[in-house]
Order: C-alpha cells, then sequence, then structure tokens
C-alpha cells in the first residue's frame, strides 16, 4: 500500500516538474512569424517587417496595412510613408479611446470599436476615428464618422 502511495506522489512530482520545464521553454520561444496579411488584409512590405522584428511597442513603431495607407492617401491627401507612419504613430500615442471620453462622442467610439469586435481598438486623434488591433497595434484603417455632429 505505501508502495502505491509513493508510486502516486512520485508521478505527480514528475508531471508538475515536467510541465514547469515546458512552460519555461515555450516562454523562451520566440513569437511565430506574422503572415502576410492579417485578418485577410494584406500587409505592406514595411509593415510586415515591423511586425516582424518588434514586440515591443514604441511610439514610433507602428505598422500600417495597405489598407490603412490607401485611405489615408484617399482621405489626408499624404503620401509619404515617413508621414504616414508619424500620422498612424501620433493617432496611436495621443489618441483618445472611449474610456478617455465623455458623453455622445465616448459613446459613438465605443459603438464604433464594438463594431469592429473586442481584438480592434479605436481612437479618436483630429476628427478621424483610427482602429488599431489590440496584439501588434497595427493601424488597419482610419476614417471620419458619418455623422457630421459627431464632435458637437
Amino acid at each position: 500500500m505505501d508502495l502505491i502511495i509513493f508510486a502516486i506522489v512520485a508521478t505527480v512530482v514528475l508531471a508538475f516538474i515536467i510541465a514547469s520545464i515546458a512552460a519555461i521553454l515555450q516562454s523562451l520561444q520566440k513569437p511565430s512569424e506574422p503572415s502576410e496579411t492579417y485578418q485577410g488584409i494584406p500587409l505592406t512590405d514595411h509593415a510586415r517587417d515591423k511586425m516582424t522584428e518588434r514586440y515591443h511597442i514604441t511610439d514610433q513603431d507602428i505598422p500600417l496595412t495597405d489598407h490603412a495607407r490607401y485611405k489615408m492617401t484617399e482621405r489626408y491627401n499624404i503620401t509619404d510613408p515617413c508621414e504616414m507612419d508619424a500620422f498612424a504613430s501620433n493617432a496611436f500615442r495621443y489618441g483618445k479611446t472611449y474610456d478617455q471620453l465623455s458623453g455622445y462622442i465616448s459613446k459613438k467610439l465605443y459603438n464604433i470599436q464594438y463594431r469592429h469586435g473586442d481584438v480592434y481598438t479605436a481612437k479618436l486623434f483630429k476628427k478621424s476615428v483610427f482602429i488599431f488591433t489590440n496584439d501588434t497595434n497595427c493601424l488597419i484603417t482610419v476614417y471620419e464618422p458619418d455623422n457630421p455632429d459627431f464632435y458637437h
């Protein structure tokens, strides 16, 4: 009987040690490489390079999708990639989320973020809504809300 209890305790201790070692080894592995698209949106070479080499966000390190670059050109007439990066960086750094706002604007921004899903963050910056991913802070799109009374 004592031998059976010893065997069970030894098995549990051994399983705990193996699980601990596996967890440590998994935490030391590099994150997987990002795919060529993010949720069906193709990434530019610039955004893909940034996503591959960084996992700690700095204020100048915000990747953009091709769609976001296209919308910045279309809506703000920004064609220089450096200006786009700076604009996205400023929006990420200084933009306000719905919980930093109040009243109608907060409610409207919350509805926009809810519509995009909980893996995204919507930020208001210079009368525009910027949609960022939560995991990589990649800018997915930028647009002005449809309602002209949004800012009043």
